[in-house]
């Protein structure tokens, strides 16, 4: 079985200072979770996607498409 975690909103958790996506994949990993969702937008830019995998390199991630 997977852990994973695809609940409460960054901002109810007081995510939003910083980087929202690479705190909740930090969050994640401290917290024994094994997968979780990301915006699909996020590997878009070639930087971003290796600094989003450098940060879930033990993470299953479950890619999504948000619209905004």
């Amino acid at each position: 079985m997977i852990w994973g975690y695809a609940g409460v909103p960054h901002g109810d958790l007081r995510w939003w200072d910083g980087d929202t996506t690479l705190n909740r994949l930090h969050w994640c990993r401290r917290n024994g979770f094994q997968s979780t969702d990301i915006d699909i937008k996020e590997l878009a830019d070639p930087a971003r996607k290796q600094s989003v995998l450098s940060a879930t390199a033990d993470l299953h991630l479950n890619a999504h498409w948000y619209e905004a």
